[in-house]
């Protein structure tokens, strides 16, 4: 998807837009932003979120998320407390409320709090925020319904009320609010009452709409994000926590892991290369490497090459049979790219893992015996000598090289090279020779 949205009770009553590259989401809690981060969209919008019984979102899922590059959109109510506390480092605030907060009109929590119902209830406001109440007094003084002295004693009062009691009836039924005028204001109240939170969440969604209909592009942070060790701990639960994506094809995630757990050599491969996917994924995250649209169509044409999706019906039908939705499928080549860039590794950092794994799974005495054979033949051959010279063409070293192994030539050699821990083309033709001299001198040698 291109947007998420989290909100509850300031959308109630809104027309809420319908379209496949954004999603509404319930009211955030804390660690939902930053699960959010790993469907990669291009914008959340932080509108309402929970905050009594349920710990509230941590502003530090927030940098995350625009560390990443995500523009992280707040109004209204959780999201304009954010926003306001956030804008130094990018988040984006809209509407009244955030601007009251921003400029410090408003400092109270229990301004935006009130109580609602359940998400099957639509999140039915019960009570009423104070900023509404605000709001809908400066609308009453526009009107001539009520004087100013009248508007202060009402949100004095209101004041005074907790968030969870606060509202029209409970306010009005104050001794002190008795005057020869309450009873036309309360008529009024029925058409005139403004919900100030609802207004700045359609703001917010009108932005984010705008957002994804301009093709909006990353934004670039101008902070570094810390990784700590309690970041650390707190994306490990959030990540056990996250519930598995949803399927397209009627079958669990978890009914296809108990298939291969069937055949445990399988599983244990696939657990073993899924863990390093893991891992490079969190270094691409702790290293904060950002992609470009250009990497991810060459991460994408080298998946079509390997798995001969050379048309896109044969893409699309990959695409489904695999039971992705378009937005997970840009999650993963996302991912595939960004691995990618990690594996791009200077070759010191991890050569002495590979040999690790070498030794681990006893294949390293077989490349010790055929590096010693192919030492020997190449300083019999005069190869290693200083000044020899190879003039062997490289065209017809690489269609050698991977005619012998039945795979088609790369159609970007840098790449390639890059995977296999090597500086330069260069340092792959010198290889390719050495192997090209050693194989032919076998050859002949018998």
């Amino acid at each position: 998807m291109t947007a998420i949205i989290f909100a509850g009770p300031s959308v109630r009553g809104l027309e809420l837009p319908q379209r496949p590259d954004l999603i509404f989401r319930s009211p955030a809690k804390q660690g939902d932003i930053y699960r959010a981060t790993l469907a990669r969209p291009k914008v959340i919008g932080l509108i309402d979120g929970y905050f009594e019984g349920v710990p509230s979102v941590w502003h530090k899922e927030i940098l995350w998320a625009l560390s990443q590059g995500i523009r992280v959109f707040g109004s209204a109510s959780m999201g304009a407390l954010r926003a306001a506390e956030l804008d130094s480092f990018g988040m984006i605030g809209i509407g009244r409320i955030y601007q009251w907060y921003r400029d410090g009109h408003l400092e109270d929590d229990d301004e935006v709090a009130l109580i609602h119902g359940p998400y099957e209830s639509g999140f039915l406001p019960l009570s009423e925020p104070m900023v509404n109440v605000r709001s809908t007094c400066e609308a009453a003084i526009a009107a001539g319904i009520i004087e100013p002295q009248r508007a202060e004693a009402i949100l004095s009062a209101a004041k005074l009320v907790h968030y969870r009691e606060r509202d029209w009836k409970t306010l009005l039924a104050a001794a002190e609010l008795r005057w020869p005028g309450a009873e036309e204001f309360t008529r009024w109240l029925a058409t005139g009452r403004v919900d100030q939170k609802q207004l700045d969440a359609a703001a917010l969604s009108a932005e984010v709409l705008a957002s994804i209909d301009n093709s909006v592009l990353p934004r670039i942070p101008d902070f570094r994000f810390e990784w700590t060790d309690l970041w650390e701990r707190v994306v490990h639960d959030w990540t056990q926590s996250t519930p598995p994506a949803s399927d397209q094809l009627g079958v669990t995630a978890a009914a296809v892991l108990d298939e291969l757990r069937l055949d445990p050599q399988r599983f244990a491969a696939c657990r073993a290369t899924a863990l390093q996917r893991a891992i490079l994924l969190q270094e691409a995250d702790r290293s904060h490497l950002t992609i470009d649209q250009a990497e991810r169509r060459q991460s994408l044409a080298r998946l079509r090459e390997r798995l001969g999706l050379m048309r896109k019906s044969q893409l699309d039908a990959w695409v489904n049979n695999q039971g992705l939705a378009p937005e997970e499928f840009e999650e993963l080549i996302g991912d595939e790219t960004r691995i990618e860039r990690v594996q791009r590794l200077p070759a010191g950092s991890i050569d002495r893992h590979i040999l690790s794994i070498l030794r681990l799974t006893g294949e390293y005495e077989t490349y010790v015996i055929r590096a010693k054979t192919k030492q020997q033949i190449l300083e019999e051959s005069g190869f290693l000598s200083e000044g020899a010279a190879q003039e062997i063409p490289a065209p017809v070293l690489i269609d050698w090289f991977f005619a012998k192994r039945g795979q088609a030539v790369p159609d970007d050699l840098d790449i390639f090279t890059q995977t296999l821990g090597l500086s330069s083309r260069q340092a792959f033709y010198r290889l390719l020779t050495a192997e090209y001299v050693y194989c032919t001198k076998m050859r002949r040698g018998g």
